[in-house]
């Protein structure tokens, strides 16, 4: 009886092994792509930088010239 109770709980414990190493199937490894971290490129202006300060320049010389100073 002993030998039967110890047979039987063998028997358990090399299915219970044998079905836990078998789990895993043959399926193919899930594998996920690296993370790559993209910085957000500056937003692109309209128009250059310069081109405002150029036309406040050119506003302020065409001022400049235009003054009537003549006494007519």
């Amino acid at each position: 009886m002993r030998l039967t109770k110890t047979l039987v709980a063998s028997t358990a414990a090399i299915a219970f092994a044998g079905s836990a190493a078998l789990a895993g199937g043959f399926a193919d490894e899930i594998v996920e792509a690296p993370v790559v971290m993209v910085e957000p490129a500056a937003p692109a202006g309209s128009i250059p930088g310069w081109v405002i300060p150029a036309a406040l320049a050119a506003a302020l010389i065409a001022v400049a010239v235009s003054g009537d100073d003549s006494d007519d």
